[in-house]
């Protein structure tokens, strides 16, 4: 837990250092002005771009979590994981059926 909260402590940190220097050198620019709405354009997209990355990075956790990047596996889609199914099976009633790998044979 302690770990944790000096983790947190060390990013928070590294996070303000960064937003110093971002301001100490958007204030410095010399000759350069950017209008109000140009700075609400520069913020706007800053938030935006955030939004997305965190959004696209939820989802990936969300879909290994819930299994379906596993559901891929073993349909030849991805042939770094081996197959590890059945070609053939038998019913309840002893019926051999065919699945569509032993189609493929």
């Amino acid at each position: 837990m302690i770990k944790r909260v000096i983790l947190g402590l060390v990013l928070l940190a590294i996070l303000g250092a960064i937003t110093f220097w971002g301001v100490r050198m958007a204030g410095s620019m010399e000759g350069v002005e950017i209008s109000g709405h140009g700075t609400a354009a520069l913020i706007i997209g800053v938030v935006l771009t955030v939004a997305v990355g965190f959004a696209l990075m939820g989802l990936l956790f969300l879909s290994n979590r819930s299994g379906h990047d596993d559901s891929v596996y073993g349909h030849g889609v991805l042939d770094s994981e081996p197959r590890s199914f059945e070609t053939s099976r038998e019913d309840k009633n002893g019926t051999v059926q065919n699945t569509p790998e032993a189609d493929k044979e």
